[in-house]
């Protein structure tokens, strides 16, 4: 059995991508909370919403695709137990006073995370 073994060139070139992040500036979703007791609540700080005391209460959050809801359930030796809940029409019922946190993501994978406090009058 006879081999031949012969070496080729290969040219090897290297090209420079740059990766633009898409989740900056304009892209990041604009997070509005509409609660139904006509409250409306926009994406600045911690706010603190007041509702009334009276069953069916809601909110519904807009400006993206996706909507997840975390609520602080307790609080026990330095642990938090989180409630995590997700909704694909950014509606959520307030079946739980105190700490909330809202993730709005769009189509593009952009999120931004508001926070808030639910309290009775």
């Amino acid at each position: 059995m006879l081999r031949a073994t012969s070496t080729l060139p290969i040219l090897v070139t290297t090209t420079s991508v740059s990766v633009v992040n898409p989740c900056t500036g304009a892209n990041l979703p604009t997070v509005t909370i509409v609660f139904n007791n006509s409250a409306t609540v926009m994406e600045t700080g911690v706010a603190t919403i007041t509702i009334p005391n009276t069953p069916g209460q809601q909110f519904q959050v807009l400006g993206g695709n996706s909507f997840e809801r975390v609520i602080v359930i307790d609080r026990i030796n330095g642990y938090e137990i989180r409630q995590t809940d997700s909704s694909p029409t950014g509606v959520f019922a307030i079946n739980r006073l105190g700490l909330f946190s809202i993730t709005v993501a769009t189509a593009e994978g952009c999120s931004r995370t508001v926070q808030g406090i639910l309290a009775n009058p």
